[in-house]
């Protein structure tokens, strides 16, 4: 089985396998979740990931998940296996599942943003609620990419512009 090409993503040339893995992943809350179990999820996290090499960002919305992690690839794929088997959540769908030429979250075990506190840019709200969209997304994993920093980046206050 041949391996797909991920040079967009990692640069040019053959996997290396100490190249830094993404995983991103969406999906739903069987309830949604207070600020405090939100509060407790991230402060275990936060924990866990640094033991393990692991960073990212985590995106709430209304009992929607998006989440980047990224590290070592077999610590991010154990990760992103725990999470699947984890009750709270139901709908996992994974939309970014490769290499990249650098961490984009290097400083944060666990990066995080409730998008209830600002303006969503064009098209979050559906990415969560819409399989469609998530699939749209999934097609074009740099615009998930683009999603998660605009997050990072973006400080908390008045509406962000939509993402093009």
């Amino acid at each position: 089985m041949s391996q797909p090409d991920h040079s967009r993503f990692a640069g040019d040339g053959p996997f290396d396998p100490e190249t830094p893995w993404i995983l991103v992943y969406v999906s739903a809350a069987l309830e949604p979740w207070s600020q405090e179990d939100l509060l407790a999820l991230l402060t275990l996290a936060r924990k866990r990931n640094a033991s393990r090499g692991i960073t990212g960002m985590l995106l709430y919305d209304h009992g929607g998940f998006m989440q980047a992690l990224e590290g070592p690839r077999a610590a991010v794929q154990d990760l992103a296996a725990a999470i699947r088997r984890d009750p709270r959540h139901r709908s996992m769908i994974v939309m970014l599942d490769a290499p990249r030429a650098e961490r984009s979250f290097p400083a944060w075990s666990m990066g995080f943003r409730d998008v209830a506190e600002a303006p969503a840019p064009e098209g979050l709200s559906r990415l969560f609620a819409d399989v469609n969209e998530r699939d749209a997304f999934a097609a074009h994993p740099d615009r998930v990419h683009r999603l998660l920093r605009h997050y990072a980046e973006t400080p908390r206050g008045p509406a962000p512009a939509p993402l093009a």
